[in-house]
């Protein structure tokens, strides 16, 4: 029994340590001190042409992405919160899949947000924003135009 016991404890221990290893986010949220990889905006020197609180947000707002019913309420869809603009560097579920940054400031063609929106086929999950027309061509350079202008908070 005291074997048996011993082996289902290690069996366990390991399970429990390589579970924690899959579901540990890729990119952090800028507050841990970890070796993931960075999501989190960073101060840019680039003049911005496309405001996040002007420009991004309402047609986020316009496209239902800010529903409590998708990634604005208390439990957002697919983990991937937008209710504050710090929230919306830490990956989601779908990114955190695939070890992605849901946005990386400077690198739009390594911000899987861009993927969610353009492709009908993303790399994990569906097009967003989901059960609903997708964005326009313009709308999803606007937010690429943000995301290569450093995705600053302005």
């Amino acid at each position: 029994m005291a074997m048996t016991r011993g082996y289902f404890l290690a069996f366990a221990f390991r399970a429990t340590v390589t579970i924690g290893l899959v579901l540990l986010p890729a990119c952090d949220s800028g507050t841990g001190g970890g070796s993931e990889v960075s999501c989190s905006p960073k101060a840019s020197n680039t003049i911005a042409t496309v405001s996040c609180s002007n420009d991004i947000v309402p047609m986020f707002q316009a496209a239902g992405c800010l529903t409590s019913a998708c990634h604005g309420g208390e439990f957002p869809s697919s983990s991937y919160d937008l209710r504050t603009y710090e929230s919306w560097f830490v990956s989601g579920a779908d990114a955190r899949r695939i070890g992605a940054c849901e946005i990386v400031p400077g690198d739009p063609e390594n911000s899987f947000l861009l993927e969610k929106l353009r492709s009908d086929n993303p790399r994990v999950g569906l097009q967003m924003p989901l059960e609903r027309d997708p964005l326009t061509e313009e709308e999803i350079a606007l937010v690429e135009t943000w995301i290569r202008e450093g995705a600053q908070d302005n």
